[in-house]
């Protein structure tokens, strides 16, 4: 019975055929001198289409092809290859948008929003809806995680289901980003760039990491904790007294009252990347600019710090 039904040729070859029948085969044979074969171009993509089969391997590097030839088969080749991609892009789109989404809600369990603010990701066969913001969220948390100032990237996982997202998925997502409103996240662009290899993306971009690592932590920090961090940077950070022959911090903080401390957060993110930037370079740099700004706002400012007298 199965016998009797129809053989459908792939899609590929459907379109070789119809591109022979735009450019024929024979005559352009005939017109470089090239000694023809029945259906040889046919055979050739049939032979393509095999798994582990490569268009320049089986045709570009093969000495027996004609140079004119190779030409010929190539733009054949791409011209059909087109085709069904475009295709089978407009199905994929199609089959997404009919099929039901597991999400109604975002992240923080509120209706989405217009459709230029959300994306709907497939993964494992499902389609989840995720907020935009809340995606990029996900990916910089998960780039960005570290345990007291080391860093320690973590694969990008759906928060649905706990799994990691396959490659597919995040280049997928890749896409999606380059074609909303909102920027893509560097360092997610270095991710993609070796492979989404998490342990590669570590090892290469340590430092840039730890960069951001500081940053994070500092805006992770409760206003209590930052002040207590402020205050003991300025009771260590300092420089040498020719006077007294010794080193002492620029600064006397005992009568500094806790929110004006908060004026200088900026310092915080100078001392941090002094003490834990990979970046020794930068680390001097900063801890320079550091001491520039504390001498300069202690000789506008000579009374901070100090009771105030009556």
């Amino acid at each position: 019975m199965l016998a009797l039904l129809p053989h459908r040729e792939p899609p590929l070859l459907q379109f070789v055929r119809r591109q022979l029948e735009v450019h024929p085969y024979e005559p352009f044979c005939a017109a470089h001198g090239i000694q023809s074969f029945h259906d040889f171009p046919v055979l050739m993509m049939q032979s393509l289409l095999k798994k582990g089969s490569s268009f320049e391997t089986l045709v570009l590097a093969n000495a027996f092809v004609p140079e004119p030839l190779k030409g010929y088969l190539f733009d054949i080749f791409v011209h059909a290859k087109r085709q069904v991609l475009v295709i089978r892009r407009a199905v994929v789109k199609w089959a997404r948008q009919r099929r039901r989404s597991q999400t109604n809600v975002d992240l923080s369990l509120a209706p989405f929003g217009s459709p230029s603010t959300r994306m709907d990701v497939f993964d494992q066969g499902k389609k989840y809806t995720f907020k935009i913001s809340d995606m990029l969220n996900l990916i910089h948390s998960s780039l960005t995680h570290s345990i007291e100032f080391i860093c320690d990237p973590v694969p990008i996982r759906n928060p649905y289901t706990g799994l990691e997202f396959r490659k597919p998925t995040l280049y997928s997502i890749y896409v999606m980003l380059r074609e909303s409103t909102y920027a893509v996240p560097p360092l997610f662009v270095l991710y993609m760039g070796v492979d989404f290899d998490i342990e590669r993306f570590e090892t290469q971009y340590e430092s840039l990491l730890r960069d951001y690592v500081i940053k994070a932590n500092i805006e992770n920090l409760t206003p209590a904790k930052r002040r207590e961090e402020i205050r003991q940077m300025m009771g260590v950070v300092g420089v040498f007294n020719p006077l007294s022959n010794r080193h002492e911090p620029i600064f006397r903080v005992l009568c500094v009252r806790p929110d004006e401390l908060d004026q200088f957060k900026p310092w915080l993110h100078l001392y941090f990347v002094h003490l834990y930037s990979l970046n020794t370079y930068y680390a001097h740099v900063a801890f320079r600019n550091l001491i520039r700004a504390m001498l300069h706002f202690r000789q506008e400012n000579p009374t901070f710090g100090y009771a105030k007298k009556g």
